[in-house]
């Protein structure tokens, strides 16, 4: 017959009932009945026969034997030799791991730790005679009969933990026999009788032997547990942990910690006052990862009073974090008010990682050509303006907060002038700028990836490749309509280019400046009426290498004689360009006369206009005093007025 572990039977007569997971009863039986196939005698012992009795649940099964490891590994195909030198193999059985140790006498424990030989023997009394407490101390063997010569079943009965024979021997064997002792007491609801408690008093000096790894397993098995409150008592009672290696000191009065899923949940409980985090992490060998998880809860808990705060913590630690954070509070039973609260802060943050932010470093570091302390710092500036709703959570508006911060501004005719690197759009940065910047800003980019014109169509503007630039004018402006400033713009851009170059330029309805019809230079204007700003976008061609190929462009150094070098002039032509608008906007020039200049620099090739049913070509023949512009069908002879809002002028929210 088959080993069967369902019911156990005394000495006295006594019958028990057991329960064990089916996989380990299943796993352990073929241990057995393969042990006693060969003749070996096998016994279950330890913590399983314990928790077996006691009706607790059993998580492994260990088994004690009189074959020696050598006999064990050949009796059964798949082993692992954990401790052969103390004779332990593990044996695996369908993926489940069972123990199985040669029965021993231990010698003498010259380190305190463990014994510096083993001896085999062949009886489950002198192997059980070595455990630490009576209630550990009992076996069963294949027929089901319990084996306590020790009285560990009477013990565990009466709520008593008893050490096996002399408690001082024991204690002197293996100190962490102590706070065992003190998990054993709170985890069993156990009384720890007198002498043992007596001796272990005496031998507590003994734990300085003990490796803190050692300990802070123990000490994470009470934590865990669900008596941690009594072990804590039990632990302030005894002093043991004045005696560890790394003295330790905690609090003796914790919370319930039963509700608390997670070991750093707990540890952060039982911390939550003290803050001694770093401390402790260092005196229990925690990893990395716990110290920071506990700290980052602890920390938290600082912060449960205050919004702005709160934000920030879970911005820096993380919503794990934060959960956590809660848990613990609720497991300390703060006010459901306050939990309340904080998780609904925590819901509507914009960005609760400091990686959902919508700009990264690169893009910074791109834009402004330059990296640093500097990125790190607006960084972390742009996550703070974010969570507390100063910014959109936006790629553009995040842009332009940087660059208002960080880029470099020199001021030239009126305006503050912002250079960048590389960017999408001087005019989407612009646009996005406008809510905080100041009046008359320039952004000026060396390259451009996402340029756009009138009619929406994206572009890339080479680095160093021209001006690319877009101003943010603010009301008063110099002229009433929309017509009258997008004309004083144009022919302010085109007057300025015609004093830099001396070149025939000429101006193309609605937005181009051109020469001999190819496209020098466009000019965009947009209004953002929710911040009341006029926006000035203007590219002009200095030096492309790989321009479109699909607009007729020329570029300064085309129509400049060789000698001519836009690096040199570049400077030059954005200050006359800057010039030339300040002069304009600033209302020096009558719009009378703006309309005189414009009429006399516009191209007078016929333009393209689009009508709901064909495109129709036309010459520009007039300028209204709006500033709409009169054309004749080159075809018809027929007049009809545009109006410059045609180009462009959307309205932003």
């Amino acid at each position: 017959m088959g080993f069967r572990l369902h019911t156990v039977r005394t000495r006295e007569g006594e019958t028990i009932a057991c329960t064990i997971p089916p996989r380990l009863h299943d796993a352990v039986a073929v241990v057995m009945d393969a042990l006693d196939a060969a003749s070996y005698r096998a016994y279950v012992v330890g913590g399983c026969v314990r928790d077996v009795l006691l009706g607790q649940p059993v998580h492994d099964v260990d088994v004690a034997t009189d074959a020696t490891p050598e006999h064990v590994m050949a009796l059964f195909d798949r082993t692992v030799p954990t401790g052969v030198q103390h004779g332990t193999v593990t044996v695996v059985i369908a993926d489940t791991a069972i123990e199985v140790t040669t029965m021993r006498a231990d010698g003498e424990y010259t380190d305190g730790r463990r014994p510096d030989h083993v001896v085999f023997v062949g009886h489950i009394d002198a192997d059980l005679s070595r455990r630490d407490f009576t209630m550990n101390a009992m076996a069963i063997d294949r027929e089901g009969t319990l084996y306590d010569p020790f009285g560990g079943l009477a013990d565990a009965h009466a709520r008593i933990l008893r050490a096996v024979g002399m408690p001082h021997v024991r204690f002197a064997e293996d100190a962490l026999r102590m706070l065992r002792a003190i998990r054993f007491a709170a985890a069993y609801a156990l009384d720890i009788d007198q002498t043992t408690w007596d001796d272990l008093m005496a031998q507590r000096h003994r734990l300085r032997a003990i490796a803190m790894e050692r300990v802070s397993a123990e000490l994470d098995r009470m934590v865990l547990s669900a008596h941690a409150q009594r072990a804590w008592t039990l632990l302030a009672q005894s002093g043991l942990l004045a005696f560890t290696k790394v003295p330790i000191s905690l609090t003796s009065d914790i919370p319930s910690l039963t509700a608390l899923a997670s070991i750093d949940q707990r540890w952060a409980c039982v911390l939550w006052t003290q803050r001694g985090v770093d401390a402790l992490a260092h005196a229990l060998r925690w990893s990395h990862a716990r110290r920071r998880a506990v700290a980052a809860i602890c920390a938290m808990g600082d912060t449960v009073h205050d919004k702005t705060a709160w934000c920030e913590a879970v911005l820096k630690y993380g919503v794990r974090a934060a959960t956590a954070c809660i848990d613990v509070l609720r497991a300390r039973n703060e006010r459901p008010e306050v939990l309340d609260a904080l998780t609904q802060w925590t819901a509507h943050m914009p960005i609760t990682s400091p990686t959902a932010l919508a700009i990264d470093g690169r893009v910074l570091v791109e834009a402004m050509g330059s990296a640093g302390a500097w990125v790190g710092q607006c960084v972390r500036e742009l996550q703070r303006d974010v969570v507390h709703g100063h910014i959109v959570h936006a790629r553009e508006p995040l842009l332009a907060t940087a660059v208002l911060r960080h880029a470099r501004r020199t001021h030239v005719h009126g305006w503050t002038v912002y250079d960048v690197d590389v960017i999408d759009s001087t005019q989407t940065l612009a646009k996005a700028a406008a809510v905080r910047c100041p009046d008359r800003a320039v952004f000026v980019a060396r390259g451009q990836h996402r340029a756009y014109g009138t009619q929406g169509k994206v572009w890339h503007a080479p680095r160093d490749g021209g001006l690319w630039m877009s101003a943010v004018v603010r009301p008063p402006y110099a002229y009433a309509s929309w017509g009258q400033r997008a004309a004083a713009v144009v022919v302010a851009v085109c007057h300025a280019l015609r004093q830099v170059t001396d070149v025939d330029v000429r101006i193309k309805w609605p937005n181009d400046i051109v020469v001999h019809g190819r496209k020098l230079c466009g000019i965009l204007s947009e209004t953002t009426s929710s911040h009341k700003a006029w926006v000035i976008g203007i590219g002009i061609n200095g030096e492309m290498t790989d321009a479109p190929q699909d607009i007729p462009l020329c570029t300064l150094t085309h129509v400049m004689p060789p000698s001519w070098s836009w690096d040199a002039h570049m400077q030059r032509v954005r200050e006359m360009v800057l010039q030339a608008l300040a002069h304009t906007l600033d209302g020096h020039t009558l719009f009378s006369d703006v309309r005189a200049q414009w009429l006399a620099y516009v191209d007078t090739r016929p333009i393209a206009v689009r009508c709901p049913d064909r495109v129709r070509m036309a010459h520009v023949v007039d300028m209204t005093e709006s500033g709409s512009v009169v054309v004749r069908d080159t075809h018809t002879g027929e007049t009809t007025e545009l109006f410059s809002a045609h180009q462009r002028e959307p309205t932003l929210g």
